[in-house]
């Protein structure tokens, strides 16, 4: 789960491309544009900015592996 959790708190109403880092250490790319919507490391947000007691909840369509268990041989 720490792959999926970043400290603080991103609006993406207000945000744009950027790079931040997950509380599991991995980097988490977000692309935000017109035409494909939000994207975090190739995986789609489905509905973003739902307000939780501790921080905002943005639903994805897949699990997002980090880089380091992708490059594992």
């Amino acid at each position: 789960m720490a792959y999926h959790v970043v400290s603080g708190t991103i609006n993406f109403q207000i945000l744009k491309s950027v790079r931040v880092k997950a509380m599991g250490g991995n980097p988490l790319y977000v692309i935000v544009n017109q035409k494909n919507g939000i994207i975090i490391n190739k995986t789609r947000v489905i509905k973003a900015d739902f307000e939780a007691i501790n921080g905002k909840i943005h639903i994805i369509d897949t699990v997002i592996i980090p880089t380091i268990i992708l490059n594992f041989n």
